[in-house]
Formats: C-alpha cells, structure tokens, sequence
C-alpha cells in the first residue's frame, strides 16, 4: 500500500533535490515547492482532492512550484484521478524550468481538473523541455504561458486525447501569454509529433484583453506539426 499524503506540503527547497516517490496525495494533499535545484514527482497518485486549503477562491492547484530560482522538475509515471471539481489547474509551475524538464508517461482522467493540467510559465534561457506520452482522457491538456521572451524548445511527442471538445477550443495545447508579464513568443518553438486526438485541430493561440496582443506571426513564435510549421488558429477573448 502507497503511504498516503492527505495534508498540505511546503518545501523551501533551496539548493536541495525534491522527490516524491510512489505517493498517493488525496484529501488535503497539495504541495507547494519553493526554489527547489530540483523536483522529482513520480510513481505518485493524485485522487478525491478536497479544496485547496491554500487557495482563497474555488480554483485549487494540486502542484505549485514558487521562487526566482531555476529548477529542473521531473513529472513521470503519475495517475491524475478524479477530484470532484476543487483543482482548477493540475500542475502550476512558477519557476523557470531548467533544460531537461519533463511531463512524460502520466494518465490524466477526464475531470482531474477543471481547467489545464500542465502550466508552464517559466523557462531558463535554451531550456528544452519535454511533455510526451502521456494519455488525456479530455482536452484541456497543456497550457504554454511562459513570461517574458523565452528562448526555449517545448517538445510534445506521442501523446494521446482520447476526447475532444467540438468547438474553437478543440486541441492539446493553448499558447497564450501570462497576461502582460509574456512580452513575445518569438524565440520558443514548439515542436508536436505523432500526437493521437479524434479532432482536426491540435492546438490553438488564445489572447486575453488582458494579454499581451501577439499582433505578428513572428512574435507567435514557431510551432512544427511532425516536422511541418504550422499557423495556429488565433483567438481573442
């Protein structure tokens, strides 16, 4: 039996490696790190969450990863299960991901949240990161908001959506700037291959009225369809 997690963790990481192996985090099982060297998540599951203590509005994030420092964060092999509508965004990641970073072979169930699973909003200068093989029961899968003008790779290889909306907001993946903090996406490339999803659209651009406009295609930055760059759909809210 996995040694269950059921009340909030914080972790001043500084200078130290983190790693949660083989958990189960339910109840009140949320975990904030702060400016971790690194941070290791694997063989965990995350189920029957009740609401966020550390959150003053209904939108709970189950992993919220804070501070200036730049950590490698490693999330692998995890069962995301159902969680009754109290996580808004799944993994919330503040930090600057360091080259290396990885969401890879993880199993998201359909409503382990209500929003997006994978947030990035950071990345260190020539980072390339990896979300690949995972499985998502429903779109709302990844969420690239990195602030300023990253300069990185963001590699999405061989995941599967097994459903998908029918509308504008079908797809794995939004691209949308972190409010005004995003200044462009000019220098990230994302690259998407042999990704699985019953929809024509993959990915789109969104744009808040209170988002920095993407008004070029340059300043979109470059996405690649199995090797084949690619405009997204752009949409304005």
């Amino acid at each position: 039996m996995a040694t269950k997690i059921t009340k909030p963790i914080t972790i001043n990481g500084e200078g130290k490696t983190v790693i949660f192996d083989g958990f189960d985090f339910t109840k009140e099982g949320y975990i904030r790190v702060i400016n971790a060297e690194e941070l290791v998540i694997t063989n965990c599951r995350i189920y029957n969450l009740s609401n966020d203590p550390d959150s003053t509005t209904s939108r709970g994030y189950w992993l919220k990863t804070l501070g200036d420092k730049e950590t490698k964060i490693s999330v692998t092999y995890c069962f995301f299960g159902t969680n009754n509508n109290t996580v808004y965004n799944m993994l919330e990641l503040n930090t600057k991901l360091k080259n290396g970073s990885s969401f890879s072979n993880n199993y998201f169930v359909e409503d382990s949240c209500t929003h997006n699973h994978i947030n990035l909003y950071g990345a260190a200068e020539g980072a390339t990161i990896d979300i690949n093989n995972n499985v998502f029961e429903l779109t709302g899968g990844v969420r690239i908001g990195i602030k300023q003008e990253p300069v990185c790779t963001i590699n999405v290889k061989g995941n599967t959506v097994l459903k998908t909306t029918d509308d504008e907001w079908a797809g794995l993946i939004c691209i949308q700037p972190y409010g005004r903090q995003t200044t462009s996406f000019a220098n990230m490339t994302v690259n998407i291959n042999n990704l699985t999803i019953p929809s024509e659209q993959v990915a789109y651009y969104y744009v808040g009225s209170n988002d920095t406009p993407l008004v070029t295609v340059e300043s979109r930055g470059k996405v690649y369809i199995d090797g084949v760059l690619t405009q997204l759909p752009y949409l304005e809210g």
